[in-house]
């Protein structure tokens, strides 16, 4: 197929990250719709870094399984793109990223440990809060060099994922850290070692997306694409 190889990005794929390529097309974060649509385009591949949720309908398993029925691949990675790919990859969809893994290993299982509140479009869908699973990896990160123990990250986390992900910033967790006595060395250790493990694994799939050869659709138990009421109307209305 020589369409081009389409990459739904936003706050986790930022600045340099997002640009087009001679045969790669950045997107928006994926709305419902937008998958179906990118295969109507004649999309070679399809990639899911971020995704709209909440104030909009995401996309749906649905149309990704329809572009893997169709024989295009699908890879999901960073946010929407890791949780769609946990969701789906029995039927073929490919998960890239430690954020991927964590999820289908079950280490992490809430959907808002991806969620954040990003700026538009315009100002380069820059993030605004925290994700979750940055703290994690910073956190990780930090009991590796024995910047804290494992009872002070599993301590810092907690009070981290009590914060609604809407005010989470990088700035309010570590003032809040730097507050607590046994926390401050750890509070001033990630504010010079802080992991974006996010915009890593976002920067893994778009290398992957740039490479000349893309891995086909993996192979699973062929499966039979019903096409339900919904999808039926779906269609007839034009996703």
């Amino acid at each position: 197929m020589n369409g081009p190889r389409v990459l739904f990005a936003g706050p986790s794929a930022r600045g340099a990250l997002r640009q087009d390529g001679p045969s790669v097309r950045f997107s928006p974060p994926a709305r419902f719709g937008d998958v179906a649509r990118a295969v109507d385009a004649g999309a070679a591949a399809i990639g899911i870094i971020d995704g709209v949720f909440e104030s909009e309908r995401s996309v749906w398993h649905r149309e990704i399984l329809w572009a893997l029925h169709k024989g295009i691949p699908v890879f999901g990675a960073a946010s929407m793109g890791a949780l769609r790919a946990v969701e789906t990859d029995a039927f073929g969809m490919q998960g890239i990223g430690t954020i991927y893994q964590w999820y289908k290993q079950g280490l992490v299982e809430d959907d808002e440990e991806v969620a954040v509140r990003h700026a538009p479009a315009g100002l380069d869908y820059r993030p605004l809060t925290e994700a979750t699973v940055n703290v994690r990896a910073s956190l990780r990160a930090a009991v590796e060099a024995d910047a804290a123990t494992p009872d002070e990250a599993a301590s810092a986390l907690s009070m981290a994922r009590a914060i609604h992900y809407k005010e989470r910033t990088r700035a309010a967790l570590l003032a809040f850290w730097a507050d607590v006595q046994n926390l401050s060395p750890l509070s001033a250790w990630l504010t010079d070692h802080w992991v974006d493990q996010k915009q890593k694994d976002a920067a893994q799939l778009i290398d992957l997306f740039g490479q000349e050869n893309l891995p086909p659709v993996r192979q699973v138990p062929d499966f039979d694409f019903q096409e339900t009421v919904h999808w039926r109307h779906f269609r007839q209305q034009g996703p």
